[in-house]
């Protein structure tokens, strides 16, 4: 609307965890899918580790995105996380429409 948000209404992102922001090179198909695999199973984990659970405890996985990163991308995530194969594992997948 043309004007500058006050303080009280700017989120305070360093509050969820986000302190500090990076850019990172162009990279290639391949490198951007391990990103997204390291990243996505770092916050499996982390959110386990944040409820007081072992990722080995987790029974189930949801997880909501923008677009398919790959195919089996929970899977993959999930396994790198040590989420047990067992764990019931679904994936959203909503594109950015003002919801």
């Amino acid at each position: 609307m043309g004007v500058p948000l006050s303080d009280e209404d700017k989120m305070n992102l360093a509050e969820l965890g986000f302190v500090s922001r990076h850019h990172i090179r162009d990279l290639s198909e391949a490198e951007h899918l391990e990103l997204e695999l390291e990243v996505g199973s770092r916050l499996l984990r982390e959110a386990a580790l944040a409820n007081g659970w072992q990722p080995g405890e987790v029974q189930a996985v949801l997880i909501g995105m923008s677009g398919p990163i790959a195919d089996d991308y929970v899977e993959r995530i999930c396994k790198r996380a040590g989420i047990p194969e067992s764990a019931l594992k679904v994936s959203v997948h909503k594109a950015c429409d003002g919801w």
